[in-house]
């Protein structure tokens, strides 16, 4: 999610919080589960600096939160095994599997898109 993103769907302001989450409010959440319906999505932040820090997760399904984790570590693989990734020989991990490793900001997610 990026700033503008959040500020838009935020209509600008600050938003009611769900937890210590930096960009899930609850207006968030509600447009992700307005847009996917009753399928399982996931929803997760990672935010690390000079190797300190944590991950947060969410996994809602059929509009209902089925997983959350906030603040530790290991988060995003155990999203990622609940919809079915498995570590492949000669990778770290989950994350590395899937490549999510390649940006390090959200902003060059994007880039790398356009």
């Amino acid at each position: 999610m990026t700033e503008e993103l959040f500020d838009e769907i935020n209509n600008y302001r600050t938003g009611n919080d769900i937890g210590r989450w930096q960009f899930l409010t609850g207006n968030v959440e509600k447009e992700i589960l307005a847009l996917v319906g009753n399928d399982m999505v996931a929803y997760f932040e990672v935010d690390y600096f000079g190797g300190v820090g944590g991950q947060s997760g969410i996994i809602w399904k059929e509009r209902t939160r089925i997983f959350e984790m906030e603040s530790q570590q290991d988060v995003v693989n155990a999203i990622l095994r609940q919809f079915g990734v498995v570590k492949e020989k000669g990778k770290r991990d989950e994350f590395d599997t899937v490549g999510l490793g390649r940006q390090r900001k959200t902003e060059d997610w994007i880039s790398e898109t356009e």
